[in-house]
């Protein structure tokens, strides 16, 4: 995910030459490490084990958008919006963390 930074937003896209949307982004950086996840933040986060003290790689979600933490302190890796794109950010809001299974 770290190696999408700078990429823009586009919508339902999980495309390095194209750009990514929030599950998009999770999408193409879990399954570099050969995990598949649903094209859909809320999917994706329910089919992930729920993780109380998260590491680096969980996946950070609240409604409508989802994330990277980065093992840091609140920071995350995401497609964040159009105007931004792929950019490193810190949690704002209350999530929800979650890390897939293989």
């Amino acid at each position: 995910a770290l190696g999408q930074v700078g990429k823009p937003y586009r919508y339902a896209t999980s495309s390095p030459t194209r750009g990514f949307d929030c599950s998009g982004l999770m999408k193409y950086a879990w399954g570099e490490a050969d995990v598949d996840l649903a094209s859909n933040s809320k999917r994706q986060i329910r089919a992930a084990d729920e993780v109380y003290l998260p590491h680096a790689g969980d996946l950070a979600y609240y409604p409508g958008h989802i994330m990277m933490y980065l093992g840091v302190d609140d920071l995350v890796v995401h497609a964040a919006n159009r105007r931004t794109g792929v950019v490193i950010g810190e949690i704002r809001k209350s999530v929800e963390f979650g890390r897939p299974s293989a």
